[in-house]
């Protein structure tokens, strides 16, 4: 788990948590290969952290292009969340690791990224 409002982790990191559920969660648009039309939608869906009340409105969705999993860009996001279950759940993925690394695989034993921590506790991917 991380926190999602330490503001320690610089914005072009993205940290694998195991907590984020249903979405990556990321700052920038940039970052989206594809990027879906939400013109016709009634209301963006909103990011919730763990504490009761806290949410953050989003301002656009889509998906990587080289990650499996729904991207929902957050500008006010603390941090850039990977999900761990988006990345592993389409494909039957499976991860490993310890303190130091984390390496996530698609259901063929394909790695599809490695995460260090980097001496601050969260694991992440540049």
């Amino acid at each position: 788990m991380m926190a999602r409002n330490d503001t320690s982790i610089p914005q072009r990191r993205y940290a694998i948590d195991s907590c984020c559920c249903k979405s990556h969660v990321i700052t920038n648009e940039d970052a989206l290969a594809v990027r879906y039309d939400t013109s016709q939608w009634k209301k963006l869906p909103t990011v919730e952290g763990i504490a009761p009340g806290h949410k953050l409105q989003s301002v656009a969705m889509g998906e990587f292009a080289t990650v499996d999993g729904l991207a929902i860009v957050a500008p006010d996001a603390g941090a850039n969340l990977l999900s761990l279950m988006e990345l592993i759940k389409k494909n039957n993925g499976t991860f490993s690791g310890n303190k130091d690394r984390m390496v996530i695989k698609d259901g063929h034993g394909k790695v599809i990224l490695s995460a260090e921590n980097r001496g601050d506790d969260f694991l992440d991917y540049q």
